[in-house]
């Protein structure tokens, strides 16, 4: 029997491959896997299993900026994002539950730009992190984009060392793709 959260992924995928049918190929696995009697959205699951992060956007000046942090195990610039947990009620509420802990922007402070829907489905390798006994490991991470009014942050201690906006100019380019379609969303 195929979990609630399963379920979720696996309409939430389908959906997006509907929105953006371009990517249906690439989500393949997603689907096969949300129809598997394993825990996908459990950080036990491995190889695979699905993370959600939220890609957050404040305008300065005219000038719109993406809200980007800097992973202290991964020492890479990514969005906020992680784990799924179990008193998250949808994907969407995994995503700015992540952004709130790991920035301090309040969810009260984020309006979805894509109402339920991610804007972006990613694929990642994660390292072995043997001081949480995890094997290396994939993320399908579901991004789920956000516009915010509050420019302040609060970061988390321990798994992030730094918060930037951006330019989305200054964006990594491996992350140029997804700002192109926010940005048509943004100027829709």
């Amino acid at each position: 029997m195929i979990n609630t959260m399963n379920k979720n992924i696996n309409s939430t995928v389908s959906q997006y491959t509907s929105n953006f049918p371009q990517e249906a190929e690439y989500c393949q696995p997603l689907l096969s896997l949300s129809e598997s009697k394993q825990d996908i959205a459990s950080r036990k699951t491995t190889p695979d299993h699905v993370t959600c992060s939220g890609i957050v956007f404040h305008q300065k000046q005219n000038i719109w900026h993406v809200l980007m942090i800097h992973h202290t195990f991964l020492d890479k610039w990514l969005f906020p994002g992680g784990h799924i947990e179990k008193e998250d009620a949808t994907l969407e509420a995994a995503a700015i539950r992540e952004i709130t802990e790991e920035t301090g922007l309040p969810s009260s402070n984020l309006q979805p730009l894509f109402e339920n829907q991610p804007i972006d489905i990613n694929t990642h390798p994660i390292p072995e992190n043997i001081k949480k006994n995890e094997p290396q490991h994939n993320h399908w991470d579901l991004r789920y984009a956000f516009t915010t009014t509050q420019e302040s942050l609060t970061l988390e201690e321990g798994a992030i060392t730094d918060a930037r906006w951006m330019k989305i100019s200054d964006v990594p380019e491996t992350q140029q793709k997804i700002m192109k379609r926010a940005m048509a969303l943004l100027q829709g």
